[in-house]
């Protein structure tokens, strides 16, 4: 008995090396007192065996504990690591799904900006490209209407030249008259860079320039602070057909217009004057036709030079503009020649523009070198279907009046 008592001590050591629960202990002390109870009659080997067997299990069952507390561990922390990679890849899910949708917006808004590039190309006029922009923006936006003010690049003076308008809803843009704060939108616009919001006046605007030039504007009113994004988008497209629309009316001026006198050139005024006197006799209309000449031009050329005299040019050819209707046609005929249709005008009335022109020439003061002076015309006046119904005829005929205009004095008005 005494001989287990000493076995105690190496197994509390042992306990305590492995760091055994004071209730293992209690359990130990009593696995020693049961097994020297019941094998007291047997030799020692027995009892050893015993206190193994009582001893040994609890150990293998912590060991094996301890073993299915790390795998537990272990698989905690792979749940872990597979919740978190899950988390990344909801998340990257979302990321991909958020992108997907940006691109098909992107690429609808493309889609949508191509149709309307597409539809503004097809067109040549501001007209135009300012009511498929406003229909488009109607599509997404509710606003009240729509403005688009030119300015009149011919004249000194800051004016308007066209104002074109579209409601919400509206069918079609139309051409309206000038308002009373068009002016004003336009002056604000002059001074900004890109869109821009004036609230107290409650509209988007947009100022239209090429390079420094100033052209007009286009504004929305009423449109909502969400679609402002959405508009400049859709204004950008608008700037560049704006512009090229006013290309291609610049190359068509050029193409038909006298770059001195601001006329229409030769080749273009007897294309109209064919097409209207075909029109005039399938409709059995009156029409006449104006050859002026500037009475001794040449010496105007010899006394005061030749930029003088584009200078005399440049004076009638805006004295004959402001005689004519807009429906008229003056152009440069040739050197000191001009020439006018007057579509739907006998050759009474003919006759009294010729004389309107003959007189303002007559009466305005030209100037050169610190002096004034004064210009002549003579202008021969033939007219469709009394004095000739074809092209050339016809010109023969007022070259023929003009001729003894000329004869007869100059500074005079000669009818066929």
């Amino acid at each position: 008995m005494h001989i287990l008592n000493f076995l105690i001590i190496p197994v509390i050591l042992v306990s305590l090396v492995f760091g055994l629960k004071f209730s293992y202990l209690i359990s130990l002390f009593c696995s020693l007192g049961a097994a020297t109870f019941i094998y007291r009659q047997y030799s020692l080997i027995n009892i050893l065996l015993t206190i193994a067997l009582f001893n040994l299990t609890p150990l293998f069952c912590r060991h094996f504990n301890l073993n299915l507390r790390k795998g537990r561990l272990a698989l905690e922390s792979k749940k872990t690591a597979a919740k978190t990679a899950y988390e990344q890849i909801l998340k990257k899910h979302s990321l991909l799904r958020e992108a997907n949708l940006q691109l098909n917006k992107e690429a609808s808004e493309i889609a949508e900006l191509y149709r309307m590039t597409r539809d503004m190309s097809a067109v040549l006029s501001f007209e135009a490209i300012f009511d498929i922009l406003g229909k488009k923006l109607m599509q997404s936006s509710q606003f009240k209407k729509m403005r688009l003010a030119l300015i009149d690049e011919d004249v000194e003076a800051f004016a308007t030249k066209e104002v074109f308008e579209l409601k919400y809803a509206q069918n079609q843009a139309s051409v309206v008259k000038q308002d009373v704060d068009d002016l004003a939108i336009l002056k604000q616009a002059l001074g900004a860079e890109k869109v821009t919001y004036i609230k107290e006046k409650s509209i988007t605007l947009l100022p239209l320039a090429a390079g420094e030039e100033f052209l007009g504007a286009l504004w929305v009113e009423d449109l909502p602070i969400d679609a402002g994004e959405n508009f400049s988008i859709l204004a950008n497209q608008f700037c560049l057909e704006f512009r090229r629309v006013r290309l291609y009316r610049k190359i068509q001026k050029l193409a038909i217009t006298d770059g001195l006198s601001g006329l229409f050139v030769r080749r273009y005024f007897l294309e109209r004057l064919e097409e209207e006197i075909k029109r005039s006799a399938r409709h059995y209309l009156d029409l006449s036709f104006l050859m002026i000449d500037l009475d001794h031009f040449k010496k105007c050329n010899d006394s005061f030079g030749h930029l003088r005299g584009d200078a005399v040019l440049r004076e009638v050819s805006r004295i004959i503009k402001a005689n004519v209707r807009e429906i008229d046609l003056p152009a440069r005929y040739g050197g000191e020649e001009f020439s006018v249709l007057l579509p739907d005008t006998d050759k009474g009335r003919a006759k009294t523009v010729a004389e309107r022109i003959r007189a303002s020439v007559d009466q305005h003061k030209f100037a050169a070198g610190g002096k004034t002076f004064k210009m002549e015309v003579s202008i021969g006046v033939a007219s469709f279907p009394e004095d000739a119904t074809r092209l050339k005829t016809l010109i023969d005929k007022a070259d023929q009046a003009l001729y003894r205009a000329k004869q007869g004095g100059r500074n005079k008005v000669e009818i066929c």
